[in-house]
């Protein structure tokens, strides 16, 4: 499991403001309970995160929708038993099925690493390192089955090498037993938690901002 080190979550504190805990701090990263509701709303609201514009929300609601589709696409292929794609009768039109679901998987990615980018704080750069580790750290496998690291830290897929790729090869690579899919999963969900909170908080700053507005407004009798 990929964990937050403890200078860098230190660091993130104490430029947002937050009283630093050792013992706490690492836990609101790694507890999945804890995560969004805590940790992220500290630094959100804290390191200015949460007063970004509207083209901001905008970027980090695609992050989120990238990063949970990426997640879904490795649920997929980690699927198990009749469920897993692996496992299909092979006919032509479910082997073209497994290519496709290969071919987006890299679109996917490439997608959430891009726009990691656009949206650069402290967790989303953290983030965005670790997908990249996890690709870097199966390079080689990947490669034997078409899917090639950029130096940018994108993919590029070799059709005719994943199309000639035996399938086993490809299971043991892509499917359940793969703890290159199982680490990608777990960081595109906290992509996926990270962005969602952004925006909340974004909605959350834009509805008090309304709010105030409103009550100072309200103050006046512009008719009396």
């Amino acid at each position: 499991m990929i964990r937050v080190t403890t200078q860098m979550v230190e660091a993130s504190a104490r430029k947002a403001g937050t009283p630093v805990r050792r013992n706490t701090l690492l836990n609101y990263i790694n507890n999945e309970d804890n995560y969004q509701n805590t940790l992220l709303g500290a630094l959100g609201q804290n390191s200015g995160i949460g007063s970004v514009n509207s083209v901001n929300k905008t970027s980090y609601e695609k992050l989120g929708q990238s990063a949970e589709e990426l997640e879904e696409l490795t649920e997929i292929f980690m699927a198990q038993g009749k469920d897993s794609i692996f496992e299909m009768e092979d006919t032509e039109e479910n082997r073209q099925k497994l290519y496709d679901s290969v071919e987006e998987f890299v679109s996917k990615y490439n997608d959430t690493i891009k726009r990691l980018g656009k949206t650069s704080n402290v967790l989303n750069d953290y983030y965005k390192k670790a997908m990249m580790e996890v690709v870097s750290e199966n390079k080689d496998s990947l490669e034997s089955i078409g899917i090639s690291v950029d130096k940018n830290g994108t993919l590029s897929l070799d059709e005719e090498k994943l199309k000639g790729a035996d399938r086993s090869k490809l299971k043991e690579i892509l499917g359940s037993s793969s703890d290159f899919m199982s680490n990608l999963s777990f960081v595109a969900s906290r992509v996926a938690d990270n962005a969602n909170a952004n925006v909340q908080s974004i909605m959350n700053q834009y509805n008090a901002a309304g709010s105030m507005y409103m009550s100072s407004m309200n103050r006046y009798d512009f008719f009396g």
